[in-house]
């Protein structure tokens, strides 16, 4: 494949080229481009919301996987040629991110967008409020060396947002580090995983003096959770037991386990299951959860 045919192009509908301000053109480009990276990173099951990946595109995939290295600082698309004023746009495309381009030009002519990560689908949706509020159209070029299709955003168009996701709500045990407990409404300060600001959650007046006595060491909260869908970070937290933090071994864990199944699965030839159960066609990037003590 030749450098040019590594390359498509975007058209932007409407505008003059005078009144193309640079600021929105930027944004305009950078929201693409989260489209592209969204689709190429590993997500959860509840940001895929597509089926399962289309043969063709999966074969492109394949095709381009060992034929680039990623870099932090290498591109996923760069720009790298303006044509007809500032209306006409090249984009290199790095090969892993072939397929990436595909997939979403495949869904904007489609108007299918569980082809794509939820993620992608809100860049996609955030590009198009960008080029509905200066009363732009966007066309995206078919390159059939690149399996991409032409697809058109109308001007005064958009890309409908993804509908947003239910928040989840379990019991579960996590592991924080007390910042703070106390106050004539007894309430903690937490510090918990997968979650960048402080959890602060009510507790009664001998959790209080409990977690008082222990600050900036880790406990064990039991109680009910609510988690973010997205990115599984805990919003809310309601405590129903506090208790010491023990560290342990792994190996002690599997033979806790391993003595509480009290032997019922030492028959169970795990690869044969796993066949059976259709779980080998599941693609594990995209199925994690909470789990107990960690990302709760």
């Amino acid at each position: 494949m030749t450098k040019a045919e590594k390359q498509f192009r975007l058209d932007i509908l409407g505008p003059r080229p005078q009144d193309v301000p640079a600021r929105d053109l930027a944004d305009f480009i950078q929201k693409f481009d989260a489209a592209v990276r969204a689709e190429l990173a590993p997500v959860s099951s509840e940001d895929s919301l597509r089926e399962p990946a289309d043969a063709e595109l999966d074969v492109l995939a394949f095709r381009y996987s060992s034929s680039w290295s990623e870099t932090a600082d290498e591109p996923t698309i760069s720009l790298v040629a303006i044509s007809e004023g500032s209306d006409r746009l090249h984009f290199a495309v790095a090969p892993r991110a072939i397929p990436a381009v595909a997939r979403i030009s495949r869904s904007l002519a489609s108007q299918d967008f569980t082809l794509l990560t939820r993620t992608a689908w809100q860049a996609l949706h955030d590009m198009s409020q960008v080029t509905k509020r200066r009363a732009w159209g966007v066309r995206l070029c078919k390159n059939a060396a690149l399996s991409i299709e032409e697809a058109t955003v109308p001007i005064g168009g958009e890309v409908p947002a993804p509908d947003e996701l239910p928040a989840i709500t379990g019991t579960t045990v996590i592991r924080a580090r007390v910042i703070r407990a106390g106050g004539a409404k007894p309430r903690a300060e937490l510090r918990v995983p997968n979650r960048s600001s402080l959890l602060y959650v009510d507790v009664s007046e001998a959790d209080a003096k409990f977690l008082g006595q222990r600050l900036y060491e880790h406990v064990v909260l039991e109680g009910v959770a609510t988690w973010d869908p997205e990115t599984w970070a805990v919003r809310e937290f309601s405590v129903t037991r506090v208790t010491q933090y023990h560290p342990g071994r792994v190996a002690d864990a599997f033979r806790a386990l391993a003595e509480v199944s009290g032997g019922a699965w030492d028959q169970v030839d795990a690869s044969e299951f796993v066949r059976k159960s259709g779980a080998d066609r599941i693609d594990l990037r995209r199925h994690d959860g909470p789990d107990i003590g960690g990302r709760a």
